[in-house]
């Protein structure tokens, strides 16, 4: 292929002045450009006119940065030389970072969970250390990881208590940052820390938030991320599944249990029909979260219902029935399960190693 042929910079000639190698691009207009329509040494101009002015065209000729056909019918081109470029332009398309597997390292279960060397692709050519990011609908976390990672300031929002309890377990575990509610003031952490900012964190808060709505929404969904467990938009006909969490002490066959939340009187009935939903849902066990302290009546019901024990041997026995107060959970007495940790709605994050450099954190 000569240069003559075509106008392309998909191929290399060497300069006779010994410049070195440079590609050929095209000076033609993509737009019509009537200003920019004349002739230049002989060469008549593209049909829709130059893309430079005869100012820059004669400066340009004048660097010896111009391709002149030998056929005075062809169309002079744009030298670029290659020492002179940074590279290719990086694509907006990403072909090299693969899709989370199933049962990859990195996946924790979140149903729109991406990788976090993607994020971190997107940070770096967006933005600077120091910057801060905001990413209004967090999920699980995955921004926020890669900002924390990347020495970035961030800001993570989402409306599910859910989603802010799993991205504060993944700090946690990934980083070692914690809530600074939880940290002294001379705790070395704080330079992890971060603020949890629009929940309850204490009873009063609860409370409110339980009165605020008659049908109570938004407690029972804050509740069961205080397990944390997933929350469940539809209830069952006898509406007692707030929220799904699992097991995960038998690598075969993480075990299902259901969660239910109460705010106002509770009563020995209401432990019955957890263990009936349980039945109904195939359940190993059933988490009874509570604002209210539960009777003696209830836990003695809980307890006639034996203790899971788990199929692969591994772990110990514990109550097929749990009962937990909000004051309870909010003070970090959590449900347990057969393994210490073997509870939980997601998988654990892997720990990340950084240089840490983060002031404090946002959720």
């Amino acid at each position: 292929m000569k240069a003559d042929d075509v106008y392309t910079d998909r191929f290399s000639l060497n300069d006779d002045d010994g410049r070195g190698t440079y590609r050929l691009a095209p000076l033609d207009s993509p737009n019509h450009r009537p200003n920019l329509t004349y002739e230049y040494k002989g060469y008549a101009p593209p049909a829709k006119g130059w893309r430079v002015s005869r100012a820059l065209m004669e400066e340009l000729d004048a660097d010896g940065r111009l391709h002149f056909p030998k056929s005075p019918t062809g169309r002079i081109a744009r030298k670029h030389y290659l020492e002179e470029q940074s590279g290719r332009k990086v694509s907006d398309v990403f072909t090299d970072i693969s899709p989370l597997q199933a049962v990859g390292k990195e996946r924790l279960g979140y149903p729109t969970q991406k990788p976090v060397a993607l994020l971190e692709r997107i940070l770096a050519a967006s933005t600077n250390e120091g910057h801060t990011v905001l990413d209004p609908f967090a999920g699980c976390g995955t921004t926020i990881t890669a900002a924390q990672k990347m020495g970035r300031h961030w800001l993570g929002i989402d409306v599910t208590p859910i989603a802010t309890s799993l991205i504060q377990a993944r700090l946690e575990k990934s980083f070692g940052a914690r809530d600074i509610r939880l940290l002294s003031k001379d705790d070395p952490a704080q330079r992890l820390a971060f603020n949890v900012v629009g929940l309850p964190t204490d009873m009063n808060g609860a409370r409110q938030l339980y009165d605020k709505d008659p049908l109570h929404k938004d407690f029972e969904m804050w509740a069961v991320g205080l397990v944390p467990a997933i929350p469940q938009a539809k209830k069952g006909a006898d509406g007692g599944v707030d929220g799904i969490t699992y097991t995960h002490d038998n690598p075969d066959k993480s075990g299902k249990v259901v969660v239910q939340v109460k705010g106002g009187k509770v009563g020995e009935s209401q432990i019955r029909d957890l263990f009936g939903t349980m039945t109904k849902e195939n359940a190993v066990m059933g988490f009874f979260v509570t604002l209210e302290p539960p009777t003696k009546n209830m836990t003695d019901t809980a307890i006639k219902y034996g203790f899971y024990k788990s199929k692969s041997g591994v772990g110990k026995p514990v109550p097929v029935i749990q009962i937990r107060t909000i004051e309870q959970l909010l003070g970090g007495d959590n449900f347990v399960g057969p393994i210490s940790g073997g509870i939980g709605a997601y998988k654990d994050a892997q720990r990340i190693t950084v240089d840490p450099k983060q002031a404090a954190l946002e959720v």
